[in-house]
């Protein structure tokens, strides 16, 4: 089977799996907005956006780890333990982490704190079985546990709703629930033995293992660090219910990187094993071309769609959220894209690399906030998003000549993907009757078009022509 073969059967499988977490996403945003308060979601977002910037600090982004040293060929037998080293080490931080909660909630009021705990545990064990499922190549199972996943959360918020007890107390149990049900289906599948064993453990790759991770914990928080720290500053300077407005917009925007998701699941681990090959740099540079086209012409159908979903589905104390999706989108693009060269540093082992460009961009993400979100509200945090994730591809695809082919970059098509991508954001922006139906139509054409080449390809894959 050919890598161009091999890769569209891959994504397909990932995209089974991740789009429906998508679609369950737009199937709950109205179920949430019609039975919280504006300022119950926006402290569910703070929540949710803290969680998952803490479960890589705690576990030291050492399921990356999983994945660098399982998957690349070339590593030496005698680190064949890895995982139930890395178990044991994140079972300790889990339990640390734990104790030291309880005892901050004993001096710091944290409402719904059981709640809380619980969801931090329950995604905590699900995120890292998740990554061992990738590790051990078992990608049909990564993609079922997604849809279970999905199922399982659909179910539970829709039981609760429909017997009028979805308040924010359920709606942190909906989660629990559903990553607690995928939690034991992972340990069930990949079996106990392959996960811990005592026997097994080898602390002397702890070290190795850290400098590898540790590193690449600004890369995997980034995109929330941005996220938290713009709702926190909305929170300082106009409070949690526009948290609540910011955090839909922030929900629908961030749709569009589940795109980038499933390339990065695929493209994380072909790059890990082959990344020696005298052919990575050009097949690079043919990947990332029709990634940028897609997120492009993606935002030409989302950004309409999601602005008619927000008008006929989400309650109406939500509707200003609409104005920032244009924005919000852009910078999900860019950091996508972003992210696709951040691979580089992963496969070189050179992670200080993502560390330091992420450390820029987290930076001028904060500072944009503070100086904007007083002056132009949440336009203010939608803008430093949208520069912020600017700047960090700027700085990385200067400095990718070495893992992808830049003279085979098309400029041309990212310039023409942005100019149309602009168009878009701004005639929505007018609010004219109806526009966003001729914009949905006009952008699904523009995306068949734009993207014939990577369609022809999936068909000639699905019909066994290639």
């Amino acid at each position: 089977m050919s890598k161009t073969k091999a890769l569209i059967k891959d994504y397909l499988l990932y995209f089974v799996g991740n789009s429906s977490t998508r679609f369950v996403t737009l199937l709950l945003l109205p179920l949430f907005t019609r039975t919280l308060t504006k300022e119950e979601y926006g402290y569910f977002e703070i929540i949710n956006a803290s969680i998952l910037i803490l479960v890589p600090i705690i576990s030291l982004q050492l399921s990356e780890a999983v994945l660098r040293f399982k998957l690349d060929k070339k590593e030496s037998a005698d680190k064949a333990n890895v995982i139930e080293t890395i178990t044991s080490i994140l079972i300790v931080t889990a339990v640390i982490s734990n104790i030291l909660f309880l005892i901050i909630t004993g001096f710091v009021n944290i409402p719904y704190k059981m709640e809380v705990i619980l969801f931090f545990n329950t995604f905590y064990a699900t995120s890292y079985l998740m990554r061992i499922a990738r590790g051990l190549g078992k990608r049909k199972l990564y993609s079922s546990s997604n849809v279970l996943y999905s199922l399982i959360l659909a179910f539970a918020a829709v039981y609760f709703y429909t017997t009028n007890n979805l308040n924010l107390n359920n709606v942190f149990n909906v989660y629990s629930i559903a990553n607690f049900v995928v939690s034991i289906y992972l340990i069930l599948k990949i079996g106990v033995r392959n996960l811990f064993s005592f026997s097994k453990i080898e602390l002397k790759y702890f070290p190795i293992l850290l400098a590898y991770s540790v590193p690449l914990l600004m890369e995997a928080m980034n995109l929330w660090v941005m996220d938290l720290s713009d709702r926190f500053i909305i929170k300082f300077y106009i409070g949690l219910d526009a948290v609540g407005v910011y955090g839909v917009a922030y929900k629908l925007g961030i749709s569009i990187y589940f795109l980038q998701i499933i390339f990065n699941l695929i493209w994380q681990e072909e790059s890990f094993k082959d990344h020696d090959s005298n052919e990575v740099p050009v097949r690079n540079a043919f990947i990332f071309n029709n990634l940028a086209k897609l997120l492009f012409s993606a935002f030409t159908v989302l950004l309409p769609f999601f602005d008619l979903y927000i008008k006929l589905f989400v309650d109406k104390r939500y509707a200003d959220a609409s104005s920032y999706l244009a924005l919000i989108l852009g910078g999900i693009i860019f950091s996508s894209l972003s992210s696709f060269w951040g691979i580089k540093y992963q496969v070189s082992k050179n992670t200080k690399g993502s560390l330091y460009t992420s450390l820029i961009g987290g930076a001028a993400n904060i500072a944009l906030n503070i100086l904007l979100v007083p002056l132009i509200g949440l336009y203010g945090a939608a803008l430093s998003t949208f520069v912020s994730f600017f700047i960090i591809f700027i700085i990385r695809i200067r400095n990718s000549k070495f893992y992808i082919d830049t003279s085979l970059v098309s400029i041309k098509s990212l310039i023409f993907g942005f100019a149309i991508s602009l168009i878009f954001g701004v005639v929505i922006s007018f609010n004219i009757p109806f526009i966003d139906y001729l914009l949905l139509v006009i952008g699904c054409i523009f995306s068949l078009a734009y993207n014939k080449e990577l369609i022809y390809r999936m068909y000639s894959t699905l019909t066994g022509k290639v």
